[in-house]
């Protein structure tokens, strides 16, 4: 039980501190619209068979809206998280 109260109240903290910045930066949104407008920025990963047998795994990120690149630039976090990694094996 401390364990889960000591996540909870850290998560509280987090997340207040990045609204306290967004709203530094003039933006002023719910946290719900907050996760809603960022939901569309995702990971994608895809894997592949090639001809010769051995398989391509591609990994890389959606590309980033206006409204992304809004709450990244005042959050002062990359708009283009990761790079395209491609492995075959």
């Amino acid at each position: 039980m401390d364990g889960h109260l000591f996540i909870t109240v850290l998560a509280y903290h987090v997340l207040h501190s990045i609204r306290f910045k967004l709203r530094q930066k003039g933006i002023h949104h719910k946290w719900s619209t907050i996760r809603t407008l960022l939901s569309t920025h995702v990971r994608i990963s895809t894997t592949m068979k090639r001809r010769d047998g051995k398989m391509i795994h591609i990994r890389k990120s959606s590309k980033t809206e206006l409204s992304h690149k809004e709450i990244y630039n005042a959050l002062n976090i990359s708009s283009s998280p990761g790079k395209i990694l491609k492995t075959v094996l």
